[in-house]
């Protein structure tokens, strides 16, 4: 299902999750920096520590744990950066908090997937974005899904589950590049 997100100035929806955290920047989906910005490669990410190197050592994984970067002015626990033959193609953000108002009423256009066979039946049967006063809001029975927005070279990913809040930022062709591997190690 694609929903329809607000690009205007809408002041968003208030989380109780934020703990009344007041977002300090937004960034629109299109404007939205590479993290790359953070490590621009491989060798710069010895902030983080190593999590391993895999297929024939060409995929590597660096985790940042209590970073000092703020995304969309939310406190983020733990960056995960994903890297194939010392390209950063993949970064995967766990947030302290849930973001997806923030996200919603801040970007374009998403498509939303249930997680379960609740969320599916929400999404397929039921209002999943409604416009309030205060901007607008998720269908407050969802609890497991995935918004996720298409850009011409990457795509960007939120799920919201009962394991947490993650962000992630996928360059197109990496999951198609990470099988070649396996492949070609295995």
């Amino acid at each position: 299902m694609t929903v329809a997100c607000s690009t205007g100035s809408v002041e968003p929806v208030s989380v109780q999750r934020v703990a009344n955290e007041t977002p300090q920047t937004f960034l629109p989906v299109e404007k939205v920096s590479s993290p790359a910005v953070l490590l621009q490669s491989e060798k710069e990410s010895e902030a983080g520590d190593l999590f391993g190197k895999f297929h024939c050592d060409r995929a590597s994984y660096y985790i940042i744990r209590h970073p000092k970067e703020r995304l969309f002015g939310a406190e983020v626990v733990s960056i995960t950066l994903f890297y194939l033959d010392s390209a950063l193609l993949q970064t995967k953000y766990e947030m302290r908090y849930d973001i997806s108002l923030i996200l919603i009423n801040q970007t374009g256009n998403c498509r939303i997937t249930g997680l379960n066979e609740k969320n599916r039946k929400i999404i397929s049967e039921e209002w999943v974005v409604k416009r309030t006063k205060d901007g607008l809001m998720l269908h407050p029975e969802l609890d497991s899904y995935e918004l996720i927005w298409r850009l011409p070279d990457r795509e960007l990913r939120y799920r919201f589950t009962d394991e947490g809040f993650f962000y992630y930022e996928r360059y197109r062709g990496y999951e198609q590049k990470l099988k070649l591997l396996e492949a070609i190690c295995n």
